[in-house]
């Protein structure tokens, strides 16, 4: 039987005119199936919104902000999958992205990704997903900040 897991974050925020990664979900020796990512992006004060894309990665990067996830029945196993939200070395992306999400300006959006009727999206071990700032505005990120739920 899985057990379940989930993790809040407060993403990384690109800096001006900056794509790059803002969350990204890192597997240990165990495939996961991601069930729900949630996040909501505050308003930027932009005469444009942000476009945000859900990626494979292809290098998971050095990460020097991370958390385990948190297990929904404390008596489960402890997770052995991280949630990154800085990097010293960035993960790097390739091919078209799972999912992806306009953040409109001057707003709050809130965005579900969901797969559960799929039984969940699989992330191979050793692996992981990226949420990346796929455009970039002359201007900081806006915050962004949500909650990530698997099971592994």
């Amino acid at each position: 039987m899985s057990a379940c897991y989930e993790r809040g974050f407060v993403g990384n925020q690109p800096g001006s005119g900056a794509t790059g990664p803002i969350v990204a979900l890192r597997t240990g020796a165990n495939e996961i199936r991601l069930q729900r990512f949630e996040l909501e992006v505050t308003g930027t004060g932009l005469a444009s919104g942000e476009r945000l894309a859900l990626f494979r990665v292809s290098a998971t990067g050095t990460p020097t902000t991370s958390g385990l996830g948190q297990a929904a029945d404390a008596a489960d196993a402890a997770s052995l999958t991280n949630v990154d939200s800085t990097w010293s070395v960035n993960p790097t992306i390739t091919g078209q992205p799972l999912r992806s999400r306009y953040a409109g300006p001057n707003s709050y959006d809130w965005s579900f990704l969901h797969w559960h009727e799929q039984n969940g999206l699989v992330v191979p071990a050793n692996s992981g997903l990226v949420l990346w700032r796929e455009t970039n505005p002359a201007a900081v990120m806006s915050q962004c900040f949500g909650t990530i739920g698997w099971e592994e």
